[in-house]
């Protein structure tokens, strides 16, 4: 019985985008982490719990990019990096005379760009989700092959 490859652009198109997401993700950890009073201070804006949603984000996006760094946890990484993109899409709809300062490259970025930003991570992130899904039913026929030779 012949076994089922993926493709292998799409296993480096998978590889480069969680790539991708994994940079912005610790880069905004760290930005945050290091920018923690003015992250704060944005705060302000949206929530009388100020001290604890700093840390909770700060901890969110590190947590995130741990689950995207690990193969087995990539899927759930890349489901977090989703849910997390679609609440700062809201924040910014609902929100759009308040400051956006979210950290790392959102905060080098001027207003108008937020939401193409945020449509491009969702886009990219959904293909990822596409690609990786691909690349586990395609490898499973090794393992059923394995199971009818025994």
């Amino acid at each position: 019985m012949k076994t089922i490859q993926p493709k292998t652009w799409r296993l480096w198109a998978g590889e480069i985008i969680t790539a991708l997401l994994l940079v912005f993700f610790v880069h905004s950890a760290i930005d945050n982490y290091l920018n923690l009073l003015s992250l704060k201070n944005l705060l302000w804006f949206y929530t009388k719990h100020v001290g604890i949603t700093a840390w909770f984000i700060v901890f969110i996006e590190a947590g995130i990019a741990i689950l995207l760094f690990f193969p087995k946890t990539r899927i759930h990484g890349l489901a977090a990096t989703l849910l997390f993109v679609i609440i700062l899409a809201t924040v910014v709809l609902l929100n759009p005379h308040s400051p956006h300062l979210f950290g790392g490259i959102l905060n080098k970025l001027g207003k108008r760009f937020y939401l193409p930003f945020e449509i491009f991570l969702f886009l990219i992130t959904l293909l990822a989700i596409g690609l990786n899904i691909r690349r586990k039913t395609a490898i499973q026929p090794k393992a059923i092959q394995n199971i009818i030779v025994q």
